[in-house]
């Protein structure tokens, strides 16, 4: 075993004394790097160099320009950003960084930051307010619109996942409500409707039309519950009716 000294360095770190042997026969000491921390280090890791600090080193220095400046707004630290400074730097970054994975659905769809929030982070924070909770992210309401006051907000990842520019919407009936949401309120049988509005289905016929045949289903029954579906639309009318008794005559 090759023995190191009190005193010695390695990078940042500096030898106290030696500590224990692990499993394998391989010595620890007891070391302190140069920001202070103490921490026990496998004497192989330190003398071929793959352990040189407590990984403060790795971090990186900001000039004392930049630290005023991320300071003044008290949502970064000099090791992280917080929730609302992260979606404010990731949303320019959708719209300005051509080398953003998702730069081609953001920017180069043409969506853009107004000016306000482009230009500062407080602006924006003051617009939005704090994320309600860490699961939320900013959303804009028309996903064909920019990132401005009045069209964003904080949403969940399932009422994003509602709004993407490929879900279904639901006209029928004079509706234009997410497939969903719509299912979600008339207990429909979301898939049944799904698929035959997929193979060419009027969204009358494939919401009111009763099942038969499918998979086995030959009991008649309606992919909605009715009355649900009624209070939904929100009124039983005539043409309410006669779309009822044609889709189920159909």
């Amino acid at each position: 075993m090759i023995e190191l000294q009190q005193g010695q360095c390695f990078g940042a770190w500096t030898v106290i004394r030696f500590s224990h042997m692990e499993s394998g026969n391989r010595p620890k000491y007891l070391c302190r790097c140069r920001c202070g921390v103490e921490k026990t280090v496998f004497s192989r890791s330190l003398r071929e160099g793959t352990s040189n600090s407590c990984g403060c080193v790795a971090k990186p220095v900001w000039s004392e320009a930049t630290r005023r400046a991320k300071l003044k707004h008290g949502h970064t630290t000099d090791r992280s950003y917080s929730p609302e400074y992260a979606a404010w730097m990731g949303m320019k970054a959708r719209c300005y960084n051509p080398s953003e994975a998702c730069f081609p659905r953001y920017g180069g769809r043409g969506i853009v930051v107004c000016d306000e929030w482009r230009g500062s982070f407080e602006v924006f924070l003051a617009d939005m307010g704090a994320k309600p909770t860490r699961a939320h992210s900013i959303e804009r309401k028309d996903v064909n619109g920019n990132y401005t006051p009045d069209n964003c907000c904080w949403e969940t990842q399932k009422r994003q996942q509602r709004n993407r520019r490929n879900s279904l919407i639901i006209t029928a009936f004079g509706l234009n409500v997410q497939i969903n949401d719509f299912c979600e309120a008339v207990d429909d049988d979301r898939q049944l409707i799904r698929t035959r509005i997929q193979r060419g289905w009027s969204q009358e016929g494939a919401i009111l039309r009763p099942c038969g045949n499918n998979h086995g289903d030959h009991s008649g029954r309606l992919p909605v519950n009715l009355n649900k579906l009624i209070a939904f639309v929100g009124a039983a009318t005539q043409t309410f009716k006669q779309m009822l008794n044609q889709a189920r005559a159909a």
